[in-house]
């Protein structure tokens, strides 16, 4: 397993993107944490095997109902260890 950060930028703040994204993360299976940032961002950090990092990124992708999606990057980090998925 590894540990990736994710930044989604867009229209993600205040349509629900958090939750949403809680429930995709615990729906495949990954644990870590979702944020709002300060300059409009959702952070998000997980550990996953690979496989379940790309089926995740793909719900991501297409957030929900209100959101917009504009970019997502994503890298590798030192090792991290959760025992669930939660909002911050």
């Amino acid at each position: 397993m590894k540990s990736f950060q994710i930044t989604i930028s867009g229209r993600v703040q205040g349509v629900g993107y958090r939750y949403f994204a809680q429930r995709a993360a615990e729906r495949i299976g990954i644990n870590g944490f979702v944020e709002n940032l300060l300059n409009g961002k959702v952070r998000l950090v997980i550990t996953c095997d690979i496989w379940k990092r790309d089926l995740f990124l793909n719900e991501l992708n297409k957030g929900p109902v209100f959101a917009r999606v504009d970019e997502i990057k994503y890298c590798e980090i030192e090792q991290e260890n959760f025992s669930s998925f939660c909002i911050k």
